[in-house]
C-alpha cells in the first residue's frame, strides 16, 4: 500500500494552487470614490451589492445588484472586481468568466490592487507564469501586504521555484507573522528542499498559532517521521487520534510507526480502525491486522481478509488477499506483480516481497523472509508503507 503521505493518504498535505482559487477572492474589494453622480450612484449600489451578500441574498438578487452598479458608472472598475469574487465563492461561472472580470477591473483601474491579487487567485493552478505576473504586480502597488507575498510563494511553488518559493515565504512571514498559512507554506518547502530540521521548526511555529489543529501536528507528525524521530512522530499521531478519534488517517499513522517500532499488538489495536476508511484503504489495514494476528500467534479473524476478497476489489488488492487467504501461491503472487504499466509494475512488486516474506516469516522460513524482503527495499519503492515495513523486519532478528 501507498504510503500515506503519498498515494493514499495525501489528504493532510496541502495543494496551494487549488486553495488560492477558493480563499483569494476573500480578501479584497477595495476601490477609488469619484464625487461625480454617476460614481456616487455606482458606489451606492455596489455598497448595496455587498450587504445583500453579507446578509445571504440570493445570487440574483447580488447579481443584480452588482450590474446596476456598472450600469451606473461603465468605468467604475470595484463591481467588476466584486463580480468576478462573487462568482468564485458561489461557483456561479466559468474560470474564464471570472478572469475576464478581474481583467476588466484591471484595464479600468490599473492600480487595483484587489483585482490584480483576485487574478493571480483565479489564475493559480492553470497558468502560473500568468498568475505569477498577476500577483508580481499587486506586490509592487501593496509591498507590505504579506498575504500577496505569501500567495506569490504558493505559486512559484506550484511552478518548482523552490528557492524564489522560500524567499516569498520568508517576506510574508517578516510582514505578517501571525500568519498561519506563510509557516506551513515555507514548511512544506524545506521539506522538499531536504530540510527537514527547518521544516519541523516552521510547523511547530505553525501549531503554536493554533495549537488544537488537528492537521498541523499530523504534518509535523509525518516530517518527524521522515526525519526517522519515531518516538515524536508517534507523540504527534497519538495526539490526532485523542483529538479526533473515529479519523482512520490517524489510527493508520499510529500503528504503522508502532509496527516500525516492534509494537505489534499497539499496531494491531490502530489498523483495526482503518474499517472506517475508504473500501481500498481498509482492505490493505486488514491485511496488515491478518499478519500481524499470524504473528501473534493469535486465530485469524475473516473479517480482515473481507475487503479485499470481495468481487468488488481491484484485481490487484483482491491477488493480494488471495495469497495471505493461501488461495495462490508465491509464484502467482509474483508473476501477477509484474502485469500494467511501469509504475504500477513497481508499485506491486515491492507489495508482493513484502507479503511473500511476511508469509514466510510467519511460516518460519527467516532466511527466505529476509531474502524477500531485500527485493521488497531493492524495487526502490519508497512511497511504500510496505517497504518501511520491509526496511524494519531487515532490522530486525528472526
Amino acid at each position: 500500500m501507498a504510503n500515506s503521505s503519498t498515494v493514499r493518504w495525501r489528504s493532510v498535505w496541502f495543494s496551494w494552487g487549488a486553495a488560492w482559487a477558493g480563499l483569494g477572492c476573500l480578501l479584497f474589494l477595495g476601490g477609488c470614490v469619484s464625487h461625480s453622480l454617476p460614481r456616487e450612484k455606482a458606489e451606492a449600489r455596489y455598497q448595496a451589492a455587498l450587504a445583500l451578500e453579507q446578509d445571504g441574498a440570493s445570487d440574483k438578487k447580488v447579481e443584480k445588484a452588482l450590474l446596476q452598479a456598472m450600469a451606473a458608472d461603465p468605468v467604475y472598475a470595484p463591481p467588476h472586481n466584486a463580480l468576478g469574487q462573487f462568482w468564485t465563492k458561489r461557483q456561479l461561472r466559468s474560470r474564464e468568466e471570472i478572469v475576464a472580470e478581474y481583467e476588466t477591473a484591471i484595464r479600468l483601474d490599473p492600480n487595483l490592487v484587489a483585482a490584480h491579487a483576485n487574478l493571480a487567485a483565479a489564475l493559480a493552478g492553470h497558468d502560473d507564469a500568468a498568475a505569477d505576473r498577476a500577483v508580481s504586480r499587486a506586490i509592487e502597488l501593496a509591498p507590505d501586504d504579506g498575504w500577496l507575498w505569501e500567495l506569490r510563494a504558493s505559486i512559484r511553488q506550484n511552478r518548482g521555484l523552490s528557492g524564489e518559493s522560500l524567499a516569498d515565504y520568508t517576506r510574508a512571514i517578516e510582514l505578517q507573522p501571525e500568519r498561519v498559512q506563510s509557516w506551513l507554506g515555507r514548511s512544506q518547502v524545506k521539506r522538499d528542499r531536504k530540510d527537514l530540521a527547518g521544516a519541523i521548526a516552521d510547523v511547530t511555529q505553525a501549531i503554536e498559532l493554533q495549537p488544537e489543529e488537528a492537521a498541523f501536528h499530523f504534518m509535523r507528525g509525518k516530517q518527524l517521521e521522515e526525519k526517522g524521530d519515531l518516538v515524536a512522530a508517534l507523540a504527534d499521531y497519538d495526539w490526532c487520534v485523542q483529538k479526533d478519534p473515529p479519523n482512520p488517517a490517524y489510527h493508520m499513522a499510529a500503528g504503522s510507526v508502532r509496527y516500525l517500532l516492534g509494537d505489534f499488538e499497539g499496531a494491531l489495536a490502530d489498523f483495526k480502525y482503518m474499517e472506517t476508511a475508504p473500501a481500498s484503504h481498509a482492505a490493505y489495514g486488514g491485511f496488515w491486522s491478518h499478519l500481524l494476528r499470524l504473528r501473534l500467534s493469535q486465530p485469524a479473524e475473516p473479517a480482515d481478509l473481507k475487503l479485499g476478497l470481495d468481487e468488488g476489489a481491484d484485481p490487484w488488492t483482491r491477488t493480494v488477499a488471495k495469497f495471505l487467504n493461501g488461495e495462490l501461491d508465491e509464484f502467482t503472487l509474483l508473476d501477477a506483480a509484474t502485469t500494467g504499466d511501469k509504475a504500477a509494475v513497481k508499485r506491486q512488486r515491492g507489495e508482493a516481497f513484502y507479503y511473500a516474506g511476511m508469509m514466510r516469516l510467519v511460516n518460519h522460513d527467516p532466511a527466505g523472509a529476509r531474502k524477500r524482503f531485500t527485493s521488497c527495499v531493492e524495487t526502490g519503492a519508497r512511497e511504500l508503507v510496505e517497504y518501511k515495513f520491509a526496511q524494519a523486519e531487515l532490522g530486525r532478528r528472526h
